[in-house]
């Protein structure tokens, strides 16, 4: 007991425990709770064009400091920190076909290479170095990391799902959703899987690509669960889904890539979210081929629009999904009615409040409701809470009492005319005036049978209630480096593009090499507006390395002796004539002929 009491009482031993066990559940990606009924912006914001990624955007992940990591097809990973439109970091070192990533609170970056350098790396924070934690996979299109820190590899190529245990010592690979280079529809198979998610329960959440559907697979088991898409009851149809994540409620948001479409889950079933009314496209509002989704901690929804080059941003705009019809402060009320003057006051005395549903605000009063039965006490800290900062100075609380109700605090001015209100009867009541709720210069048209109060007569090419939503054709990144948009329909248009690029977008180099061909070995360089050819060593030049130096000079030889000949015999002109005169005047020396010389031979006599 006397153990037990230690470890009950150590308040240093609580606090390793708390760190410990929060360090270990607390995830490294964003699960923001958005309500029943969340809405986005419907045009969306770029915040990485072509221009920036130099490439085809493909996974994207977002950490709990708002950190964004894209990995590109360019064979590179970039990186942005929280608030800046500026590449913070660029990782391209040994990075080889990147497609998976993740991200660790402390900032450590999980990248899957495919070919030539197959394998999942992990990165230090600041890009220098990297060590291979889960080889033998062909590729990766996508990683996450659960709460018991297992990393999950989805192999769309190989029709499986890997998981690897990240703690010292357990490498060991094991399989923890379908079978390796086997495809197929039935609940223990899978077709090409790419996007992934794992709960805190573990489950394993799977967009089962080429099966049209969403497979769960509860921890440990190996057969899966179809809950959105093919397969699956009272759901919605999908077309190649590439990504799915989780809010903190536990709903669904799917990256229809097919449809290029994003779709969620909620109360009421299945309803598409972004890029809806329209079909795949450029403009702001559309999206073509959107591989890859994200969370920040706001609850904006980051998108790899893979197809178009872009990063595209969609703003989250509401929570609720509740159509509540505004309470006249009228009408009355079985309950009390509180009505707090915004104008000075000497002192109030109240007592508990019994008070209604509704919550209307104006220029001169400030009526606030809640629903409570009357016999309950309201806290006074709930009253002066609502209460205008000049109000609630002066209220005393201390004798708040069950069964008394505010009174009215003052009399208002009132305006001769209806449509005008404030202490001087100078401000328009008129809901044109007052709100000024068009956008994009449209017209507003105050309209007493419109619950709003007013109507909006938008331009060409944009629409909604307030027409904040444009859905032009040409945006500002509809055509890109430096290309001019022209608008040939409503719903269409044409790129007109700089010199040296080329597609729809303008969003391809021209490929002047192409059909060009280079002799002796010379390479093709592709240059801003043409092309040249390299030519091997000195012996070779020309527009396309053709020439060689020897044909060059035997040729100039040649041609020299042509037009000496030509000179000489057909014009008369003999170029070399003084030379050679003035080698014949020279005299010439004779040369002295050689003695000839006698062989004497010589007999010695003998006298005896």
């Amino acid at each position: 007991m006397k153990g037990r009491a230690s470890l009950t009482h150590n308040p240093i031993l609580h606090l390793i425990i708390f760190t410990t066990i929060h360090a270990y559940i607390t995830p490294s990606y964003n699960q923001p709770y958005l309500g029943l009924c969340p809405t986005w912006s419907n045009s969306g914001i770029t915040f990485a064009s072509n221009s920036v990624l130099s490439g085809e955007p493909r996974r994207l992940f977002i950490n709990t400091e708002n950190s964004i990591y894209v990995s590109v097809d360019a064979d590179q990973v970039l990186v942005w920190s929280e608030g800046s439109n500026i590449v913070n970091l660029n990782i391209s070192n040994n990075v080889t076909g990147p497609f998976g990533i993740f991200a660790t609170i402390d900032g450590y970056i999980y990248i899957a290479n495919s070919v030539p350098n197959r394998g999942v790396f992990l990165w230090s924070p600041n890009g220098t170095n990297s060590t291979k934690v889960m080889p033998n996979t062909r590729k990766c299109s996508a990683l996450f990391i659960d709460i018991n820190n297992t990393l999950y590899c989805s192999c769309d190529i190989e029709n499986q799902v890997l998981k690897v245990s990240l703690e010292p010592g357990s490498q060991n690979q094991t399989t923890a959703a379908g079978k390796k280079n086997v495809n197929g529809s039935t609940s223990d198979l899978l077709n090409s899987p790419i996007g992934i998610f794992v709960d805190r329960n573990l489950s394993l959440y799977v967009a089962d690509s080429d099966n049209d559907r969403i497979q769960v697979f509860l921890w440990n088991e190996l057969n899966g669960t179809t809950i959105a898409g093919t397969g699956a009851s009272a759901t919605i149809n999908l077309k190649g889904p590439s990504d799915i994540v989780l809010d903190g409620d536990g709903y669904l948001y799917i990256a229809d890539t097919g449809k290029s479409r994003i779709v969620a889950s909620g109360p009421n079933g299945f309803r598409c979210i972004i890029a809806c009314q329209v079909g795949m496209g450029s403009a702001s509002y559309q999206l073509h081929g959107p591989f890859s989704l994200s969370f920040d901690t706001y609850g904006n929804i980051y998108i790899s629009d893979r197809s178009n080059y872009r990063i595209q941003k969609f703003t989250f705009i509401n929570q609720s999904c509740d159509n509540t019809t505004p309470i006249d402060s009228r009408t009355t009320s079985s309950t009390d009615t509180v009505t707090v003057s915004t104008n000075s006051v000497t002192s109030i005395s109240t007592s508990a409040l019994v008070l209604s549903t509704s919550v209307a605000v104006t220029d001169a009063t400030s009526t606030m409701t809640t629903t409570t039965s009357p016999s309950s006490s309201i806290p006074t800290t709930l009253v002066t809470s609502f209460l205008p900062t000049t109000v609630s100075n002066h209220v005393d609380t201390s004798t708040v009492q069950q069964g008394t109700s505010f009174a009215s605090l003052f009399t208002p001015s009132v305006c001769a005319s209806p449509t005008v209100m404030g202490p001087n009867c100078s401000l328009s009541t008129l809901s044109c005036d007052s709100l000024r709720p068009c956008y994009n210069n449209a017209t507003c048209m105050n309209d007493n049978t419109m619950l709003s109060g007013y109507t909006c007569n938008c331009l060409l090419g944009f629409n909604d209630t307030n027409c904040q939503y444009d859905y032009r054709p040409c945006q500002p990144d509809t055509c890109w480096n430096n290309g001019m948009c022209n608008q040939t329909s409503n719903t269409s248009f044409i790129c007109i593009c700089a010199n040296g690029w080329q597609g729809e977008h303008c969003q391809t180099k021209v490929n002047y090499c192409e059909n060009i061909t280079c002799f002796n070995n010379g390479v093709c360089k592709t240059l801003s507006q043409n092309y040249t050819c390299q030519c091997i060593g000195d012996s070779y030049f020309g527009r396309h390395c053709e020439r060689t130096s020897t044909i060059i000079a035997i040729a100039i030889v040649a041609l020299f002796i042509i037009i000496m000949d030509v000179s000489t015999y057909v014009f008369g002109i003999d170029p070399v004539k003084s030379v050679r005169r003035e080698l014949r005047r020279r005299p010439k020396y004779k040369t002295k002929k050689k003695e000839k010389r006698f062989i004497v031979i010589q007999r010695p006599i003998y006298v005896a």
